[in-house]
C-alpha cells in the first residue's frame, strides 16, 4: 500500500504540473509524531484524483509561471509561505491576493488553509495580456501534533555532544538532549558500570536532559563510550527502558600526548568554536601554509589548537598535518619592529622567527588594529616609525600572558579602508591600505574601484 500510495502522490504532482522543492530533515524514528503518515496520504489521494489541476505554459514560448516551494500534499500545517516564480516584469497573484514580484522573478504570500481540500493557485500576467496559471491541490489535516511521552523517544540530532572527543585530563563532557517529556535518563559510561543521573527541564512536549562528565579519572588513552539509558518515571503506563542504539566515544589524553600540526592549505580558518555559522562565521584567523599549531584535543574531524593558558581555537583536520618528531610549541622573542608608508598602503612589520599562529582584529570604535601572536615574547622591543604614514598614528604593544604578544596598530581615523596580513620572509607584514581616489564630479566616479555588500 506504502508503495502505491507514493506513486500515487507522485502522479498527482506531475499532472498539477507544478514544479516543487522540499526541504528534507533527519527525523529520529522513535518520534511518534510521524505514525501514520501513510494512511493519511492514501485517504488524501482519493480525494485529490478528482481534483482537476491546470498549468499553464507547457510550450517554450508561452508565458509561464511556477510553484518554487510547497507543502506536502497531505499537510498538517494550518498555513504555508507558498514561493513561485514567472517571467519578470508581471503582475502576479497566489490565490488572488496580488503580491509583488522582484526583478528575480521571485513572489510569494503566506496562504491560510481550511480544513480539507485547499487549492493553491498562481497567476502571472504579462504586460501584453497574456497569462499564465498554475494550480495545486493539497489536504489540510488538523491534527494535534503534540508529542507524546510513550512510547520513549530521544531526538537524536539534539544530542550533544554531536561527534566523538579527544581531551584533556581537566576536560568536562556535558551531554544534552531532547526526549520523551517527564521521565528519567542516565548517562551510562563503558568501561565500568558507572551512570550518572540527568538533570531534566520540562518543556510543551519534552524534556531536555543534561549532565556533566568531568573525564579526570578516565584512564588515559583509553576510548570510553558514552550511552544514554531513558527509564519510564515512577507510575508510567509502561515500564520498558528505552536504550537508543547510539553512542560516543571519549579519550583522555595528557597534554604532552597531542601532536604538533602542520598548517597546509592557504587561507585555514582557525575559529573560536564549532558553532554554525550566522551573519558571520566565529573565525579567528585564516592561516597559511607553515604555521605549526599544538593540538590539545579533538572533536569529531576537527582539532582543538592550544594558543596559550587560556585561549583555544579549532581546525579541521583536512588544513592540517600531523608533525612527526617534537611535540612543544615554537616560541621565540620579539626585539623591535617598524612601520613606513609604502604607494598603496602604510606598512607594518614585526619579526616571524617561528611559524606561530596569529590574528587580526579592527577595533574601528578604538581607532585600531589589533595583532596577536602565540608563543611570542617581548625582549625590550624597539619601535620605529618612518614619517609620511597616512594612516598609521604609532605602534604600541602588550605582553598580555607569558606567551602572548599583542600590537596596537593606532590609526589616525576610525575609516578602516581594508588590511592584509601575512608572513614574508622572516617577518610578518600587515598593510594598511590607503582611502580609495575618486573625483564625485567626474562622469564614473566609482570607475575602476572593487565595492563589497555584506549580507545582512
Amino acid at each position: 500500500m506504502k508503495g502505491n500510495t507514493l506513486i500515487l502522490v507522485i502522479a498527482l504532482a506531475v499532472l498539477a504540473g507544478c514544479s516543487i522543492t522540499r526541504k528534507s530533515a533527519e527525523t529520529a524514528a522513535t518520534d511518534p509524531a510521524v505514525a501514520a503518515a501513510d494512511v493519511a496520504a492514501a485517504a488524501a489521494a482519493e480525494k485529490l484524483a478528482a481534483i482537476p489541476c491546470r498549468c499553464d505554459s507547457i510550450e517554450s514560448n508561452s508565458p509561464w509561471v511556477r510553484f518554487l516551494r510547497l507543502p506536502e500534499q497531505v499537510t498538517y500545517q494550518p498555513q504555508f509561505d507558498v514561493l513561485c516564480k514567472s517571467e519578470y516584469p508581471a503582475t502576479v497573484s497566489i490565490n488572488r491576493q496580488e503580491v509583488k514580484q522582484y526583478k528575480t522573478g521571485i513572489f510569494f504570500a503566506t496562504i491560510p488553509f481550511n480544513e480539507g481540500v485547499n487549492k493553491v493557485t498562481a497567476e502571472a500576467v504579462y504586460p501584453d495580456g497574456r497569462k499564465a496559471v498554475c494550480e495545486y491541490a493539497l489536504v489540510y489535516e488538523k491534527r494535534d501534533m503534540t508529542r507524546q511521552p510513550f512510547p520513549l523517544w530521544l531526538e537524536r540530532r539534539s544530542f550533544e555532544p554531536a561527534s566523538d572527543l579527544e581531551l584533556l585530563p581537566d576536560d568536562v563532557v556535558r551531554v544534552s538532549f531532547r526526549a520523551s517529556k517527564g521521565q528519567e535518563a542516565w548517562i551510562n559510561i563503558k568501561p565500568g558500570r558507572k551512570s550518572l543521573k540527568c538533570r531534566r527541564e520540562d518543556f510543551d512536549d519534552y524534556s531536555i536532559y543534561r549532565a556533566e562528565i568531568p573525564v579526570r579519572g578516565f584512564a588515559k588513552g583509553v576510548e570510553h563510550t558514552l550511552s544514554v539509558r531513558l527509564a519510564p518515571s515512577a507510575g508510567a503506563p509502561v515500564k520498558a527502558v528505552y536504550r537508543p542504539d547510539f553512542t560516543r566515544s571519549v579519550t583522555v589524553r595528557n597534554p604532552e600526548d597531542y601532536p604538533l600540526l602542520h598548517v597546509k592549505n592557504d587561507y585555514s580558518r582557525l575559529v573560536y568554536n564549532l558553532g554554525a555559522p550566522r551573519l558571520g562565521g566565529p573565525v579567528r584567523s585564516e592561516l597559511g601554509p607553515g604555521v605549526i599549531l599544538k593540538a590539545s584535543g579533538k572533536i569529531g574531524s576537527n582539532y582543538r589548537i592550544r594558543l596559550n593558558n587560556t585561549e583555544t581555537g579549532f581546525i579541521s583536520e583536512d588544513d592540517v598535518e600531523v608533525m612527526a618528531g617534537g611535540r612543544v610549541q615554537p616560541l621565540y622573542s620579539v626585539t623591535s619592529m617598524s612601520c613606513g608608508p609604502s604607494a598603496r598602503a602604510d606598512v607594518v612589520s614585526i619579526p616571524y622567527l617561528e611559524p606561530v599562529p596569529y590574528e587580526v582584529n579592527p577595533d574601528p570604535d578604538g581607532k585600531r588594529l589589533v595583532i596577536t601572536l602565540f608563543g611570542v615574547e617581548s625582549a625590550a622591543t624597539w619601535v620605529s616609525h618612518r614619517t609620511g604614514c597616512r594612516m598609521i598614528d604609532k605602534l604600541t604593544w602588550e605582553q598580555s600572558t607569558p606567551e602572548t604578544f599583542r600590537v596596537y596598530v593606532n590609526l589616525k581615523s576610525e575609516k578602516i579602508w581594508g588590511y592584509d596580513i601575512r608572513p614574508a620572509g622572516r617577518s610578518l607584514v600587515l598593510n594598511v591600505r590607503y582611502a580609495p581616489m575618486f573625483d564625485l564630479n567626474g562622469e564614473k566616479p566609482l570607475a575602476g574601484l572593487k565595492i563589497a555588500i555584506e549580507a545582512g
